[in-house]
């Protein structure tokens, strides 16, 4: 199994988000736009992605002062 790095990601969800950010201060490494379906759990941290046929499970690791996840 190949090394599992983590790393940020940037979502959003919903039609009107307000937010304090400014993303200009946090390091691009690169953009990538995608399509995929994300399956999510009120019961835990955890949740699923599926995209191009393969599934990947998310698990929180981190939040940080902006409340920004990894």
């Amino acid at each position: 199994m190949a090394e599992v790095i983590p790393r940020w990601e940037w979502r959003t969800w919903g039609e009107d988000l307000a937010l304090d950010i400014d993303f200009k201060d946090y390091e691009h490494t690169r953009h990538v736009e995608s399509s995929e379906v994300y399956v999510l759990s009120t019961e835990c941290d955890e949740n699923t992605k599926v995209r191009e046929n393969e599934m990947g499970i998310k698990s929180l690791q981190l939040v940080n002062d902006d409340k920004l996840e990894q």
